[in-house]
């Protein structure tokens, strides 16, 4: 039997588009917390609260100043994160190609090589 996730404005109950609906089911797959996030092409704007900063929540685009104002009120002093700006002008899909991954190793000279070798000392 299959299910459908059904997404409700926090703040007026309203319901986004089947394309929003769309875009907010993707952005539950991502591993993001403590961050705004938008859902377009209805511009709703999502808290990926998780954690210390309390449950997802969503706005519709006529409540996203609201849902900001709330997310800072509530978990502002708890750390950078509700005070980041809103992430809307750049998809989850994008920040995901611009994330080049885990830093590369850097390489050893034989110099370094040596010393690591023989003092002890980790470099």
């Amino acid at each position: 039997m299959s299910a459908r996730l059904i997404f409700r404005c926090q703040f007026c109950g309203g319901q986004p588009s089947e394309e929003t609906r769309r875009s907010l089911e993707g952005q539950l797959l991502e591993l993001e917390w403590g961050q705004f996030t938008d859902a377009p092409p209805e511009q709703w704007l999502v808290w990926a609260g998780k954690g210390p900063y309390g449950q997802t929540r969503y706005a519709c685009a006529e409540h996203r100043i609201t849902l900001r104002d709330f997310v800072r009120k509530h978990y502002g002093s708890l750390g950078w994160h509700p005070h980041a700006r809103v992430l809307g002008d750049v998809p989850p899909e994008m920040r995901r190609a611009l994330d080049g991954g885990p830093a590369l190793k850097r390489k050893r000279t034989a110099h370094q090589r040596r010393l690591r070798r023989n003092s002890g000392f980790v470099m």
